[in-house]
């Protein structure tokens, strides 16, 4: 409070003087007077307000140089953070476990987005969940997901807007923020009946992925074509493999070179899946390029532009399923077109062959 008065005490002080001086009662030289002395006051505000900056500056790039301060200060971030996170991120978390029957630990693993496509599911129950990566661990697969959840939520008219690039970079802000909003929703629609999620994804694993561990879609589907598919066995050999006699002294030379000729064709494999998924990044990319335009551009209402652009959007967002229905609606359009004429032929009845 003194401390208060004292300041008080001093810009009043300094405010007399420079009235007195503005209304000539002090003896100024008339060029200050006249072009200096008004614009004082300014001239000190804006020299007060560049000591602060400049203070304030100092004491952050300084503020590593006080180390009491400094861990008292992450001290209060980090229990911040654990009162956070033990409040509401873990009642969010076992409440999709319990939902969902899957054992997330993370609010980050739920940037692959099945969490997100099953909850919508457990309120409508038509989502195409068998369309659904839940083994989802490179980015690409994560916006397959993404983009079901889009169709399913602009199919029964949810307005939430949703943001996939932020999303399947699986940070903690986005996806809390958007996990909260998918609480507060399945709350308010949720019809209350029993939702059996594993038999939804058809028994699939809804638990988060080992992200360091990735598996190219082709390599793991070569690998469980050869585990689902062994070879016939006729009187306990496979088929097509021949009974060889060993001979002596030849059999390690024939296992060095099978051995060689087995990391040839390991070392081979792996140059074909890099450059399959450097093609699929490229492509990937190129596509997501396209999108980021098309969301940014701006165009002519009722233009031409506008409806190409809206044609390549639905061409971008269109899954599987939107595929399949475009194929049928051209079969039944093609039936009709044959159809038409078939209808005008005119059979004799009495006509025998």
């Amino acid at each position: 409070m003194a401390r208060a008065q004292r300041l008080g005490t001093l810009l009043a002080t300094i405010g007399g003087i420079w009235l007195l001086g503005l209304i000539g009662m002090l003896p100024l030289p008339e060029t200050v007077q006249t072009h200096i002395w008004p614009v004082l006051p300014l001239l000190f505000i804006v020299s007060l307000g560049s000591y602060a900056f400049i203070n304030i500056g100092y004491n952050l790039v300084a503020f590593r140089e006080c180390p009491e301060a400094y861990h008292e200060l992450m001290q209060e971030i980090q229990e911040a953070k654990d009162d956070l996170r033990a409040k509401n991120v873990d009642d969010l978390i076992n409440w999709v476990n319990g939902l969902l029957q899957t054992n997330y630990s993370k609010v980050e693993q739920l940037g692959t987005g099945a969490a997100y496509c099953q909850i919508i599911d457990s309120v409508y129950g038509d989502v195409r969940l068998e369309r659904v990566k839940f083994n989802a661990n490179q980015e690409y697969e994560y916006v397959e997901n993404f983009k079901i959840l889009q169709n399913a939520m602009t199919k029964h008219k949810l307005d939430k807007p949703i943001d996939p690039p932020r999303l399947v970079k699986c940070r903690f802000q986005d996806n809390f923020e958007f996990l909260q909003w998918m609480k507060r929703f399945w709350d308010a629609y949720t019809p209350g009946t029993d939702y059996d999620a594993v038999g939804r994804r058809n028994g699939k694993p809804g638990g988060p992925v080992d992200s360091t561990r990735p598996m190219s879609s082709a390599s793991s589907s070569s690998a469980g074509a050869y585990r689902t598919r062994p070879a016939p066995r006729v009187a306990g050999r496979p088929v097509g493999v021949a009974r060889v006699a060993p001979r002596p002294g030849s059999q390690a030379g024939a296992s060095t070179q099978q051995i060689q000729e087995l990391n040839r064709q390991i070392a081979d494999a792996r140059v074909m899946v890099e450059t399959a998924e450097k093609e699929r990044d490229f492509y990937f990319n190129k596509l997501r390029e396209i999108e980021v335009f098309i969301q940014q551009a701006e165009f002519e209402q009722g233009s031409e532009l506008e409806t190409l652009a809206k044609h390549v959007q639905n061409i971008l967002y269109s899954t599987d399923e939107a595929v399949d229905e475009l194929e049928a609606t051209q079969g039944e359009a093609e039936y009709d077109q044959v159809a038409g004429p078939m209808d005008k032929l005119h059979v004799d009845e009495e006509e025998t062959f």
